[in-house]
């Protein structure tokens, strides 16, 4: 019995192994990384309330080549400063940790009324894993496009702040 294991483990062949090249691959790597430019300070800035999501987020970014350069804090939407002209990325709240559609509604407004007053000349692309919420942002989109995240059947949104 003890023998079989050992062949049958011995046997196994991963097919994307096959051909590997280790060195070549650190070779081809160490290659790219010398080409990447230094990401200038503040950039890439990013924010949530959850002070839990927050540290999840640093260790991610700790993972990226120039990551340490990534600013992120703890903050509530209303303690931003102004975003504008700039490119802004948001996957608000689901309905999933704000159990009330009425407290979701009212956030999705909230974060409206910031991008309409606060992000002028920016672009904001907005993931909406609950799609009702599109309605409570008092924006109208450029676009919306049908995309999965998490097994919710979401929609991508543009919107264009002047």
């Amino acid at each position: 019995m003890r023998h079989s294991r050992r062949l049958f483990a011995d046997e196994i062949r991963f097919p994307f192994s096959s051909g590997f090249d280790a060195g070549q691959w650190q070779r081809i790597k160490s290659t790219a990384d010398a080409g990447m430019r230094a990401l200038p300070p503040g950039m890439i800035s990013g924010s949530d309330i959850d002070a839990l999501a927050v540290k999840a987020a640093r260790v991610n970014c700790r993972s990226l080549p120039g990551g340490q350069e990534i600013s992120l804090a703890q903050a509530d939407l209303n303690s931003l400063p102004a975003l504008e002209n700039r490119v802004i990325l948001c996957n608000p709240p689901y309905g999933i940790r704000l159990a009330q559609d009425t407290i979701l509604g009212d956030f999705y407004k909230e974060l409206g009324n910031f991008l309409k007053r606060r992000c002028k000349g920016s672009e904001a692309y907005i993931y909406f894993g609950n799609r009702e919420m599109l309605k409570q942002i008092g924006l109208r989109p450029a676009w919306k496009k049908p995309m999965r995240n998490a097994g919710l059947d979401g929609r991508l949104a543009k919107f264009e702040l002047y």
